[in-house]
């Protein structure tokens, strides 16, 4: 604090990257389009100007990843030019409010792509969940849709729709152009305000089906990753070396169709993949999407 401390100390880094999006998933927050540096940042410091050699500020330090809560070398800092476009705002006094949407985004592969029917080069953000009552389902957008332009901005990965979103306004609208089903559709949701959410992570029980070196259970009133299933399976194992753990599945997360086929209970689940022994199978999990392949 330089009203406190008239003689701040000064760091030194380098810029190790631009356009970063960190996911805080223990208050639903996404921060995106921050600079990326290894000057040091610690608690306490956050607001604090990034500097370059011509003792511009070029950023507001914001955060930093760390185990220990200590500096480690990886911290960010919001873009001055984002700053300034609050600032008006924040010498008011009035209340910041960052544009959202209501929707969980992942990016596209190789594998995915040819799953959803496109082809292999089709770049774009594939949405997993649509939050209830939010801009995005008042719109018409469903889970398994590909977001590829927004405002005639071509997107290619999630970070590029979450960079846009934080910088529109609440009641803002914007033109959406998606993929579902194969099929080029056009939406045009409202941004509204983010609303903060609160999230319980509960225990799952233990249960006997298996496949692909994953075991499952229904969700009952289980919760997990901030989610609350309406539907789906409950991961509750996975065995190492499998393919489910090779995907990257975990305990804990809900499997919500398989194939395109939604899952409601361990009945849909059983006899959904004995119709899938021997091939590739696209996967719709609390995380996203994911390709679980034939371990044979």
């Amino acid at each position: 604090n330089i009203v406190k401390n008239p003689n701040p100390t000064i760091t030194t880094g380098i810029i190790s990257a631009i356009h970063r999006t960190i996911n805080i998933h223990e208050d639903d927050r996404i921060y995106g389009d921050l600079i990326q540096t290894d000057a040091a940042i610690n608690q306490g410091n956050s607001g604090g100007p990034l500097v370059n050699l011509s003792g511009e500020v070029i950023g507001i330090n914001t955060l930093i990843f760390s185990p220990s809560g200590g500096n480690v070398g990886i911290g960010f800092a919001i873009p001055i030019n984002r700053g300034k476009m609050i600032l008006d705002d924040l010498i008011s006094g009035k209340e910041i409010q960052h544009g959202w949407l209501g929707i969980w985004l992942q990016d596209l592969d190789r594998d995915m792509v040819l799953q959803f029917g496109l082809t292999e080069n089709q770049k774009g953000a594939l949405v997993f969940k649509v939050e209830d009552d939010s801009p995005a389902q008042k719109a018409g957008l469903q889970s398994g849709d590909i977001i590829y332009d927004i405002d005639d901005h071509k997107i290619n990965y999630s970070d590029d729709v979450s960079r846009i979103i934080s910088g529109k306004k609440p009641g803002e609208k914007i033109t959406m152009k998606i993929y579902r089903n194969g099929k080029s559709l056009v939406t045009e949701p409202v941004i509204a305000a983010r609303e903060k959410t609160s999230s319980k992570a509960a225990a799952v029980k233990e249960t006997l089906l298996e496949w692909r070196g994953l075991t499952i259970d229904e969700t009952g009133d289980n919760t997990t990753n901030n989610l609350k299933p309406a539907k789906g399976v409950v991961v509750t194992n996975v065995k190492y070396g499998s393919s489910a753990y090779h995907a990257q599945i975990s305990k804990g997360d809900i499997i919500y169709s398989i194939a395109h086929n939604e899952i409601n209970s361990k009945e849909d689940f059983s006899e959904i993949v004995k119709k899938y022994k021997s091939k590739d199978v696209l996967l719709h999990t609390s995380r996203g999407y994911v390709v679980l392949y034939d371990e044979k």
